[in-house]
């Protein structure tokens, strides 16, 4: 499993990149609000990876699914059973203390 995004454009804002992003992988627009408090970090053997988590809505339907092999709404616990990314468990973790609402 795994959050849509990607990498961030020369020049381009988080904001920037997500829209995007959403649009590549997806080709739905997106509205794009705060970011969740500080970006997560952590190091692997291939570099650093910053993983920056902002709010966003879908203003469009999903016409395509690039990256993905399924997508579906899941509640909190149901995101705690998924395997994601290792890039992707620490953010996950975050938004499900918060709470999804």
């Amino acid at each position: 499993m795994g959050i849509p995004g990607g990498k961030i454009d020369s020049g381009e804002t988080p904001e920037e990149a997500l829209k995007r992003e959403v649009f590549e992988e997806f080709g739905a627009n997106a509205t794009i609000f705060e970011k969740i408090d500080e970006p997560f970090e952590k190091e692997y053997d291939f570099g650093v990876v910053v993983l920056e988590i902002l709010y966003a809505r879908l203003d469009s339907e999903i016409t395509k699914t690039i990256e993905h092999e399924e997508l579906r709404w899941v509640s909190e616990q149901e995101a705690l059973e998924l395997s994601w990314a290792p890039t992707d468990v620490p953010a996950i973790k975050e938004l499900v203390e918060r709470g999804f609402n």
